[in-house]
């Protein structure tokens, strides 16, 4: 019995190598080559094993006699059984060897799935599977569109090719908004259905889960896909054994995680088992999108990891793998056309990889045509349209030619016409043509269409660009955080007057998701290429939004947040319940931009950057906070926070005040020449040259915190011009708590006396 209760066993011999006992079983019909090959750059050596030699000094390359391999069978035994199985025995005539146990379950062949899952689970990502429920509303192919590319996809997933060296690796390429990913979750789903997939990652920047924007998960989650398939058992016996052996793997870069986890496990299973009923293909979908992990520190600019070195790091992983004779499967990869994959595949991988790329050659016009038919017959059956002829084929003709082959043209169309009367939204989308044709521009008419959505927005007319704005926060969001703000943090960071968000937003809805607002749900940008649009000047013009804007933006809206402190006592979210952690989340969502955000650093640090880009409105709304009401919250650790905060969080808060004490001298630009120190400037507020915000924090969070007991008169002697170069650890030297039953006889003189 193994440790868990289960039937098993176990091979412990005198003389025994790294191999798992499997190494010793082998059939006649598939023996073990020579060397098994690696994608590490080297051969595994493996020797036929003969009998087992009592002499501790031979090894398995030492024996020179042969033993008849064993025939090959199945298991037999009934599933309610228990009793040892008759045969030939593998270790006739040995000696020094013990039965013990092997964490496998010999009733049913396999591993406890629990435990393997156990191992995995921190690393999958489950949200990047073809059917996962975050891509349950993801765009599929019309069954009458993409018919062409789709058939030859599958033709080459279920046969191959007839090249005298066939490839296993296949790479589908095309303009941003040509529907690539709309036909990897087709050709996905029917891969499922037919029982051919193995594994698929859809890879994507706009989602709310990290690590689909990021390489970290992505061996883990191939691996356990594969393990899922009742006909690779063998695989997953050895998977479990393979992250017993390797605790440590997922700290390992891709092409050790790959040889650990994938191929490591699918030599043995290989050999051992009959390939009838394997799956045959692994689908990867939006390689450009990946995210470059840092590890290295970003104030060193040649320390920074571009978002195409981890977009060649899994290529050549794939590759590699492709390349493997052991690999069984085929590889399907799509991505948009970006420089460094391009040049992958044009390079190295030319003569190993089937291309295609989604141009006139796949007809996109037909397809698009039988796409926009399909749609607008469904929207005229709903909206009660009884004119079957519309919207006629001039129409038809006319959004056909404006989406010049990109599906993500008439995708938007069809949203937009979706969201109100039909015929009226329709012939807005028909004037674009009227406002003049950009040539040079080959997304000018997607991005008329995205201007026309935009400037249906009712921005205000203090600020025109108040949505664009909005919608670069929310898309800045997205980095290494797990969990994405849900509409209702949005709704109170950006909100003047409740209820401004769904009214300003709403005309965005073929563009931008905008959950209920009783709901913890995110806001959904629906393609990438929006965002696209918004950053470069060139074509969104006159609504571009600059970084020093958008800093400046943020900036006010945490001035707002504690100005109104009123507003922000009531704060009802599901991951910031009070005050302290809404401003946290700052921190997680790397909310400044042109700021330098160092790995490690405090919470404090990160957050106080927002006052290098303050403008004067922002400045004089800063002083106006109430700064005694703050520390008093930060200090006493007051709301349902508390609870699940650990010490070093709590001491955060004081790092914060400490912090805001020095640093917002500097933020305001204050003369510090007249007055030594900070505590003779507090007795002398008149001749002070300090902006008035600067006096206000200062005196607030001194106040507070003697009223709370704190020792800070060292933090009162630092002189004004030494403020903004205080550390971290400086401050907590000077700015700390006074623990139980002592006292501070500067900062509490009558304590002392008595």
């Amino acid at each position: 019995m193994d440790e868990d209760g289960r039937p098993g066993t176990n091979l412990s011999v005198g003389v025994y190598d790294d191999r798992t006992a499997h190494d010793l079983v082998y059939t006649q019909e598939s023996p073990p080559p020579p060397h098994t090959p690696s994608i590490l750059g080297h051969s595994l050596p493996y020797s036929r094993p003969s009998t087992l030699s009592p002499t501790p000094s031979s090894s398995w390359s030492d024996q020179r006699h042969t033993m008849p391999p064993p025939e090959p069978r199945q298991m037999p035994f009934d599933a309610e059984s228990t009793e040892e199985i008759a045969g030939p025995s593998c270790f006739t005539n040995s000696h020094h060897f013990t039965i013990g146990t092997l964490n496998t379950n010999l009733t049913t062949n396999v591993p406890n799935f629990r435990t393997l899952f156990e191992h995995l689970n921190p690393y999958i990502t489950h949200a990047a599977a073809h059917n996962s429920d975050e891509r349950c509303d993801a765009p599929s192919c019309d069954p009458r569109t993409r018919v062409g590319v789709r058939m030859e996809i599958m033709k080459w997933m279920r046969l191959g090719t007839a090249d005298p060296l066939p490839t296993k690796l296949m790479w589908l390429s095309g303009p941003a908004g040509s529907g690539k990913t709309a036909i990897a979750l087709s050709v996905a789903d029917l891969c499922h259905s037919e029982k051919l997939l193995a594994a698929s990652f859809f890879f994507s920047s706009c989602s709310v889960t990290a690590s689909r924007r990021s390489k970290r998960g992505f061996i883990a989650t191939l691996a356990y896909h594969i393990a899922e398939h009742g006909t690779l058992w063998q695989f997953r016996t050895q998977l479990l054994l393979a992250l017993e052996r390797h605790p440590d793997i997922f700290r390992k870069n891709l092409k050790e995680q790959a040889e650990c986890l994938l191929l490591g496990p699918l030599r043995i299973s290989c050999r051992e088992s009959n390939r009838s009923g394997w799956p045959k293909v692994i689908i990867v979908d939006g390689l450009d999108e990946v995210e470059a992990e840092q590890y290295h520190d970003p104030k060193r600019k040649e320390g920074l990891r571009a978002h195409e070195n981890d977009q060649l790091e899994i290529l050549n992983v794939l590759f590699s793998l492709s390349q493997c004779s052991i690999f069984p499967f085929r590889i399907f990869v799509s991505s948009r056309p970006e420089s460094g994959i391009a040049g992958f595949f044009t390079t190295s991988a030319r003569a190993r990889t089937t291309e295609l790329f989604l141009d006139s050659k796949y007809n996109p016009d037909a397809d698009i045509r039988r796409f926009l038919e399909e749609k607008f017959n469904k929207i005229r059956q709903e909206a009660g349209i009884t004119s079957l002829s519309w919207p006629g084929e001039a129409t038809l003709d006319r959004l056909v030619d404006m989406s010049s082959g990109q599906f993500i043209v008439p995708d938007t169309i069809v949203r937009w016409v979706e969201r109100g009367i039909p015929q009226q939204q329709l012939d807005d989308v028909l004037q674009l043509e009227l406002r003049g044709h950009e040539a040079e521009n080959p997304f000018a008419t997607l991005d008329k269409l995205f201007r026309l959505i935009l400037e249906r927005s009712p921005n205000p007319s203090r600020d025109p660009h108040l949505v664009v704005k909005w919608i670069r926060c929310i898309e800045g969001s997205h980095n290494d955080t797990s969990v994405a703000p849900p509409a209702k943090f949005w709704k109170l960071l950006l909100e003047d007057i409740e209820g401004e968000v769904i009214f300003r937003m709403k005309p965005l809805a073929s563009l931008i998701s905008i959950p209920p607002p009783d709901t913890s749900a995110p806001i959904t940008i629906y393609h990438k290429s929006l965002i696209d649009f918004l950053s470069t000047k060139a074509r969104c013009k006159d609504l571009y939004v600059d970084e020093m804007s958008h800093d400046s933006f943020i900036a006010s809206r945490i001035v707002r947040i504690l100005k109104n402190k009123a507003s922000a006592n009531v704060l009802s979210l599901p991951i910031a319940a009070d005050p302290l952690e809404f401003l946290r989340i700052f921190q997680d969502l790397k909310m400044v931009r042109h700021s330098t955000w160092t790995p490690g650093a405090s919470i404090c640090e990160h957050l106080l950057q927002f006052l290098a880009s303050l403008n004067n409105d922002s400045k004089d709304d800063l002083a106006l906070c109430d700064a005694a009401w703050w520390t008093g919250l930060y200090l006493t650790h007051t709301g349902s926070h508390a609870e699940g905060f650990e010490i070093n969080q709590f001491d955060e808060c004081a790092n914060l005040l400490g912090s805001m004490y020095c640093r917002i001298h500097k933020a305001m630009e204050c003369d510090s020449n007249p007055y030594p120190s900070a505590h003779d400037t507090l007795l002398q507020v008149p001749r002070s040259r300090c902006h008035a915000a600067c006096i206000r924090w200062r005196e607030g969070i001194l106040a507070k915190a003697k009223e709370l007991k704190w020792c800070v008169h060292e933090m009162e002697q630092v002189k004004l011009d030494s403020l903004h170069n205080m550390t971290v650890r400086e401050v907590n030297q000077k700015f700390r708590r006074m623990r139980p039953g002592s006292f501070c006889a500067v900062c509490q003189p009558s304590e002392g006396r008595t």
